[in-house]
């Protein structure tokens, strides 16, 4: 494994070993990030259409919940689509 010693850092003859600069500006970041959101006149006020066709099946959306407990019964995937899935694959 290699080390440096004091020697091999040493930029300058300070009596520390260690050359400070303090005249250099540091960078801050912001502490917090804002985005500002126009809203564009040509733009319609309604949702945008997420609707998809897979091997012929038509989907409100791509959203689709996997086999398993939301797939058990009639009750929790009706549910599901009241939520606003797109699909769910039943449990067999």
């Amino acid at each position: 494994m290699a080390t440096l010693s004091m020697t091999q850092i040493r930029t300058s003859n300070s009596p520390s070993g260690f050359s400070l600069n303090c005249s250099k500006k540091v960078y801050e970041r912001p502490s917090r990030v804002g985005f500002k959101v126009f809203a564009s006149e040509t733009q319609s006020s309604s949702e945008p259409d997420l609707s998809v066709t897979v091997n012929g099946l038509h989907m409100p959306n791509p959203f689709v919940i996997g086999s398993g407990p939301p797939g058990t019964n009639y009750t929790v995937m009706k549910r599901a689509f009241d939520e606003g899935w797109g699909a769910v694959i039943a449990k067999t």
